[in-house]
């Protein structure tokens, strides 16, 4: 557990107000000595520290985290206590003003009922490479925000903590956690206006050397292809939803594709083809128990994913099993929660 960040946000919120609540949740933590005397807390104060031994977090039922879910058109929010139980949700158009952004967040705790004080923390993904560390959302082209110090700047308003990561990354926590990806080891590849992927390795989210892990949207087929088109990566501009709208209306052409009929037929076959062969590269590298395929366009590949296995089967003497994704768009949402969630464990 984060004891010190825990610690703090407790303090700062004031959850050691004289109340009966109880609960597990801050039963196992206290003041860290490290804390203690890297913060050089005046012995004056030390009083008061002493007393979070004495005092519990309120019950499951009022601690509370928010999950958000940022993507091109749409905006998902999601309240829940500290099992995950849903206790508010919201959709709403998507804002590239960050002032609207905050006015959103505001309005959702205000509307669901729920103190602010009692919110613990707060998770948000958003269609971009981030740098995790300092919460900057380094490019979100669909958002147009480069370089945007997110975290920073919700900070001004929220007093609870609040972790920006990559959407698909978040997707994929939602993913292993309530939905089709339960394993150790698992990869969901997320194929909507543009394609991702998330990493389980060892039960844990694997983010890389700069936060960036599972960018196969960047991947390239050979050493001539161009490393970004309009925006999308070289894969990326082929496999996902954008791609497909370039060749015909998606759910057209996956109609011809079970029908047998052209161009349809021809067109999916290839996406397919593509698609499979990276994913088998993936299972070779990384060995997973379980690929989840999910993403809008994932609604039209539901009777594909015999036909994805089959491939693969074929292709790597390594097992895995490909499912499609479970949670649809509310995946990101509460995989932010559940971030949330494991660093304040």
């Amino acid at each position: 557990m984060n004891k010190i960040l825990l610690n703090k946000t407790v303090l700062q919120n004031g959850y050691f107000k004289n109340n009966s609540s109880s609960s597990k949740f801050l039963e196992k933590t206290s003041m860290p000595d490290e804390y203690l005397n890297e913060r050089k807390i005046k012995e004056s104060n030390l009083k008061i520290v002493n007393q979070v031994k004495k005092f519990k977090l309120p019950s499951n039922s009022s601690a509370y985290a928010i999950g958000v879910d940022i993507g091109g058109t749409k905006i998902f929010l999601v309240i829940t206590d500290l099992d995950g139980k849903v206790i508010f949700q919201k959709k709403a158009p998507t804002t590239k003003n960050i002032e609207d952004l905050k006015i959103f967040i505001q309005s959702c705790i205000k509307t669901s009922g729920i103190q602010e004080e009692l919110i613990i923390g707060m998770g948000i993904g958003v269609p971009s490479t981030v740098d995790t560390n300092e919460g900057i959302v380094l490019d979100a082209y669909a958002l147009g925000w480069k370089n945007i110090p997110l975290s920073k700047l919700l900070s001004s308003r929220f007093r609870f903590p609040i972790w920006i990561n990559n959407d698909v990354n978040f997707a994929t926590l939602g993913e292993n956690w309530l939905g089709a990806g339960k394993s150790m080891d698992m990869i969901f590849i997320a194929i909507g206006t543009g394609l991702g992927c998330g990493v389980i390795a060892n039960g844990e989210l694997v983010l890389g050397h700069e936060g960036k892990a599972g960018e196969i949207g960047l991947n390239i087929d050979s050493i001539s292809d161009n490393r970004a088109q309009d925006g999308f990566g070289a894969l990326e501009y082929e496999i996902s939803g954008s791609g497909l709208k370039r060749k015909g209306d998606p759910t057209k052409l996956f109609q011809d594709y079970y029908e047998k009929n052209e161009p349809g037929y021809t067109e999916i076959k290839k996406f397919i083809e593509k698609l499979t062969l990276h994913i088998v590269n993936i299972v070779n590298l990384l060995n997973p128990e379980k690929i989840i395929i999910g993403g809008g366009v994932s609604e039209s590949m539901e009777n594909l994913i015999y036909e994805i296995q089959t491939i693969i089967n074929n292709k790597t003497p390594l097992k895995t099993k490909v499912e499609c994704a479970k949670l649809g768009n509310t995946a990101g949402a509460m995989g932010a929660i559940k971030f949330v969630l494991d660093k304040l464990k």
